[in-house]
């Protein structure tokens, strides 16, 4: 069984309030733990011990993750534009 290293626990913790933020559509929380995902994946990319098979596993769930907080971003915008041409 692999230890996997703290670095890169906190990434999956981070990667997981992000999650949430954004089910929650909470914009000022997602812009809080992207900071600290930020920090996360420097810290969890140059840690020595990290286990590089698990980390591109993260990175890629954080790529899509990220995919969706755009696309959410944007179907916001959209709605917003809508309801204020209505008006």
């Amino acid at each position: 069984m692999a230890v996997i290293p703290i670095t890169q626990l906190a990434l999956q913790r981070s990667k997981r309030q992000l999650h949430t933020a954004l089910q929650q559509r909470d914009w000022h929380d997602i812009k809080r733990v992207d900071l600290r995902l930020a920090a996360c994946l420097e810290s969890a990319a140059t840690d020595p011990h990290r286990d590089r098979r698990h980390l591109l596993h993260e990175l890629r769930e954080i790529l899509g993750l990220y995919g969706r907080v755009v696309e959410t971003c944007r179907s916001e915008v959209n709605a917003l534009v809508d309801t204020g041409r209505s008006s």
